[in-house]
């Protein structure tokens, strides 16, 4: 139980504490007028005192100390007494902790009653008993619940749970933020509300004007960066701090370093899939992970669902919901699905195969012109230390020659046994096909020959010998199929696929730079190293990557109103990505590919985009863009975008429109792709009323030929509405 022993842990260090009773050695001056003095409000350690007058030290037949209660009573007709050289002196003395004479009780006597001759004791709780925790301006909430479970079928054990919530203030400068609970069972939340609560969760956050600690379970978001993108689970420590280097604010001159670091445990993988969806299924539809794992568990509030490219909302009021726990999705009915809706799924999900850590660093400087940032990104499984499965010296061995195929990282599952009915066995032969002899297995009950227990890994279609087979066994049953023309004509194996440990870093540097109110540049590097093989050193040529981006902001007013008033605004854009660069997780448009025609494409290739946009502005009016944008993929793929979109407001009618052509050119086809969207509303009363016009039109061609190829589509949407306005009580 992690927060109980953080609790014991606090408890023990106050305890070692209080074990130290007695202080450093005190020193004051009192007088010696009054006949009894207070010396301290602590007891005095007896054979500790000292008292000394001028050049002379007064024995103890000078005074009587009452230790206890730190008094001294002066013993003034005394000769030790008379040796005095004046009406104060120097005493030295060590005193305990607390005060022995002092009445301490955990409840009042008052509160217990004596009644009758039998004397029973009452106990009347009230506003005297202690409370945890008990500061001023912090508020604390929680619980702590145990229980016992037995059954006719099962042993007695213990449940135990702890929720404890704090908030507030310790002191004037430092605030606390915590949540300390603890499970016996971890249990995610279910996603079918917008709203999530983790009920394992634990951290502890300390904050300041300009410093901030978290330590437990926190998240990690995406930095000021174009090219580092992730949202991360992660359970460790997490500091930031901000430090003021100039204090000349009269000037406006302000220079602001700001820092992060982070250590943590990664507690899930990214993994971005594209669902395939059926007409009329609303759901649940299957999320898998990235080695086509079935039986995955989604990390709550990680995942992002996009719908023909918007982003949707969680909630059964809203777009969808989600069960963490099975990994599947099920879409309301406010999103209808066909056979040709666009679904895409972003999430992270518990991956146990090695203990996975995470590096974090962040740093930037700001200045009033100026602004340089800096980020580190490093993920890496431990190879030497996996979790869920078992590595001897051959698997190491048959990973470590897979390189970068981790395919082919896979070792054979087959198994000699003794016969059991209630076991799917398989008996080993020889078949002769036209290709060839192969060693097989067939399903098989017969006690002389079933003793071969193999297990079958999905591998791909083509890339397996056996298939699924129809049977009444008791567990699945395969069967071999022949290759055709030595190609495998199945899509399982007798063979079990080896995950490998894996390692992701990523460094980008930026600086962003203002040269006047109308003109600024920003310009962003990064850098990226990525090996999917930890145990191999095979194949590192292409680990490494990086990339580059220059963007270029310019503002022309065409006159002195520089808020109401008409201006220009100019961009210039060029970017560029290695044909090795791999970053966290997707920075650009969720729909990137099919904007630019890429599709299911496997080119791999340096990548250069150029971008040239002008728009004319009139806030309350009109806005009016247009964009010329070209993507080269190396030689195997060129294309050229032109688009443009306007908002218009005129009286109580809003247009808002938008279309794009492109042209691409790549190694066997060449395409032109048009689309339009066009929306016009208009508010009467307290309805809005509105259509809207939505067109694609897509020509794929073969280069040679000039002929139309089966992947073109074109579709036409027509669409009126009505709905009440925003500022409506009811909807």
């Amino acid at each position: 139980m992690r927060t109980f022993s953080i609790l014991l842990f606090f408890f023990c260090f106050h305890s070692s504490l209080a074990a130290q009773t007695l202080s450093s050695r005190r020193t004051k001056y009192i007088s010696i007028l009054p006949d009894t003095i207070l010396l301290d409000s602590f007891s005095i350690a007896p054979n500790s005192l000292i008292i000394k007058s001028g050049s002379n030290y007064l024995d103890a037949s000078a005074f009587q100390l009452d230790f206890i209660n730190a008094k001294i009573v002066w013993n003034k007709g005394t000769a030790a007494f008379k040796l005095a050289e004046s009406d104060s002196v120097f005493v030295t003395y060590r005193v305990f902790s607390f005060l022995l004479g002092k009445e301490y009780k955990n409840k009042s006597p008052d509160l217990i009653s004596r009644q009758g001759t039998s004397t029973p004791v009452y106990y009347n709780p009230g506003s005297d008993v202690p409370e945890i925790f008990k500061v001023q301006g912090l508020t604390r909430s929680g619980s702590i619940s145990r229980g016992i479970t037995f059954g006719n079928n099962q042993d007695v054990f213990v449940n135990s749970s702890l929720n404890l919530q704090l908030a507030g203030k310790l002191s004037d400068n430092v605030e606390i933020l915590a949540a300390i609970t603890d499970e016996n069972i971890p249990v995610q939340p279910e996603g079918n509300t917008q709203q999530l609560q983790d009920f394992d969760k634990v951290f502890i956050q300390l904050s300041n004007k300009r410093n901030k600690l978290i330590a437990g379970d926190f998240e990690l978001k995406r930095p000021d960066s174009y090219f580092m993108n992730f949202f991360k689970k992660g359970q460790g420590g997490y500091f930031t701090t901000e430090v003021p280097l100039t204090s000349d604010t009269a000037n406006d001159r302000k220079k602001i370093l700001r820092s992060g670091i982070s250590l943590a445990v990664s507690k899930g993988k990214f993994f971005r899939s594209d669902i395939e969806v059926k007409e009329g299924n609303q759901g649940p539809y299957k999320l898998r992970g990235s080695n086509g794992e079935v039986f995955i568990i989604v990390l709550s509030g990680t995942e992002k669902i996009f719908f023909d490219g918007q982003q949707l909302v969680r909630g059964s009021q809203n777009d969808y919901i989600i069960d963490y726990n099975t990994a599947e999705l099920t879409f309301t009915t406010r999103r209808l699905i066909t056979k040709d809706s666009r679904i895409v799924a972003e999430y992270e999900y518990s991956d146990k195969n090695y203990a996975r850590s995470l590096i974090y660093l962040n740093n930037e400087f700001e200045s009033n012109r100026l602004k340089i940032k800096f980020n580190l990104y490093s993920e890496q499984d431990s190879k030497n230390q996996p979790l869920a499965i078992d590595l001897d010296s051959t698997k190491k061995a048959i990973m470590a020659n897979a390189g970068d195929e981790i395919q082919n990282a896979v070792y054979p599952t087959a198994d000699s046994t003794a016969f059991n009915v209630n076991t799917v066995l398989y008996q080993r032969i020889d078949s002769v096909a036209a290709s060839g002899i192969y060693n097989i297995f067939i399903y098989s009950t017969n006690p002389d020959s079933a003793y071969w227990q193999v297990g079958f890994s999905e591998v791909g279609f083509q890339r397996g010998d056996y298939i699924q087979d129809i049977s009444s066994a008791n567990g699945r049953v395969f069967k071999w199929v022949e290759p055709v023309n030595s190609t495998p004509s199945g899509n399982y194996a007798p063979v079990a696929l080896l995950i490998t440990p894996k390692k992701q870093q990523l460094i980008s540097t930026g600086i962003d730079f203002i040269f006047d109110k109308r003109n600024n540049i920003s310009v962003e590097g990064a850098y990226s190293n990525y090996d999917l093989n930890r145990f191999s050193n095979k194949d590192k040529a292409n680990d490494a990557g990086y990339a580059f981006r220059i963007n270029y902001k310019n503002e022309t007013p065409f006159n002195n109103d520089t808020v109401k008033g008409w201006r220009l605004l100019n961009l210039i854009n060029y970017e560029y990505t290695a044909k090795y660069f791999r970053p966290v997780e997707r920075f650009r448009n969720v729909e990137f590919e099919r904007d630019w025609n890429l599709g299911t494409s496997s080119i791999q290739n340096d990548e250069h985009i150029s971008t040239v946009q002008t728009s004319l502005v009139k806030p309350s009016l009109l806005t009016l863009t247009y964009q010329l944008k070209s993507y080269n993929k190396g030689r195997d793929y060129k294309g050229i975008m032109n688009s443009g979109n306007t908002t218009l407001k005129w009286k109580k009618l809003l247009l808002n429109a938008k279309g794009s052509y492109l042209n691409t050119e790549g190694l066997t086809t060449k395409s032109g792709y048009l689309r339009h969207f066009a929306d016009l509303s208009r508010p009467v009363w307290k309805l809005v009323l509105g259509v809207s016009e939505n067109s694609e039109q897509n020509k794929f061609k073969n280069r040679a030929t000039d002929s139309l190829v089966g992947n073109s589509f074109a579709f036409q949407e027509l669409q009126g509405y009505i709905h009440t306005i925003d500022t409506a009580k009811s909807k």
